[in-house]
């Protein structure tokens, strides 16, 4: 019979196995350092995130007036 540790957990590879699984409901949940790295990768995805965003309406201000400045120049030159 094998036996390898699988999750912190030593699993008998055979007949075994199902009696295993059936068993394991009493250890559920994650380990706080599991939660903190969880935790810290939402943090960097959220900071590039915000910095990223931040880029994107600068650049769409600048559009805006851009466009709003050959629909002035367009409108003068018409009346004039």
């Amino acid at each position: 019979m094998i036996i390898w540790k699988i999750f912190g957990q030593k699993i008998r590879i055979g007949l075994n196995i199902m009696s295993h699984f059936s068993k394991r409901n009493l250890n559920k949940g994650f380990t706080l350092i599991e939660l903190l790295v969880v935790v810290a990768i939402i943090g960097i995805l959220a900071a590039v995130g915000v910095v990223s965003f931040g880029g994107f309406t600068a650049g769409a201000k600048a559009s805006a007036v851009k466009a709003n400045h050959a629909s002035v120049v367009k409108f003068i030159n018409t009346k004039i």
